[in-house]
């Protein structure tokens, strides 16, 4: 890849339901990006249809993309409760596995699709994490840590922007401990809110 040219993984996580809204969102990343700007999404599928996938595709009109699709075994989340009716779905845990699902990435940049990008992600991406597991931004209310029983040297992050140091994931087992925390934990001490990172 030229030198002048910033490559900018992206995972995304969605269903049906949600692609008008994902939808959105790419075409925000991709008309506001720089002309270094190139991106290669990968989109974690809880349910997509062809004509959602077929409109996804149409960006590239836009500026042109890589676009990989992950299946996704929902089996894998038998053990994570979830909230029927609300917003908070079991396709809201796949981006617990994301440096699984795509074991040749070192670093990826996770985001939700009810946002729009005003400008370039690069500045973002190019954060150097390798001392850390992940980057965040803290979530403004930290009330819930009192009943999730995290220690006060925590932060509650916005899981919604996910810059992950996957390679670091890996290596500490973060999903492995993060998947035995939500087995072990019950389904109301898990509704919202429940990540919690430590530098």
């Amino acid at each position: 890849m030229p030198q002048n040219k910033h490559l900018i993984h992206i995972c995304l996580s969605f269903d049906d339901f949600y692609s008008d809204p994902a939808s959105i969102l790419i075409g925000s990343i991709l008309f506001n990006s720089s002309r270094a700007d190139q991106f290669h999404f990968y989109i974690l599928d809880g349910g997509i249809s062809e004509v959602s996938r077929n409109k996804i595709v149409a960006l590239n009109r836009i500026k042109k993309f890589d676009l990989t699709y992950i299946n996704i075994n929902l089996e894998d989340y038998k053990d994570c409760p979830v909230n029927e009716g609300s917003h908070f779905r079991v396709i809201n845990y796949f981006r617990l596995k994301i440096p699984s699902y795509i074991p040749d990435m070192d670093k990826i940049l996770y985001l939700d699709t009810d946002m729009v990008v005003t400008r370039s992600l690069w500045d973002i991406y190019n954060k150097d994490i390798s001392n850390y597991s992940l980057a965040a931004v803290p979530q403004i209310r930290q009330g819930p840590k009192t009943r999730l029983q995290i220690p006060a040297h925590f932060s509650l992050i916005n899981s919604g922007v996910l810059l992950i140091n996957c390679a670091a994931w890996r290596r500490k087992n973060i999903e492995k401990r993060l998947f035995n925390f939500i087995k072990s934990s019950p389904p109301e001490k898990l509704m919202r809110d429940f990540e919690a990172v430590e530098k």
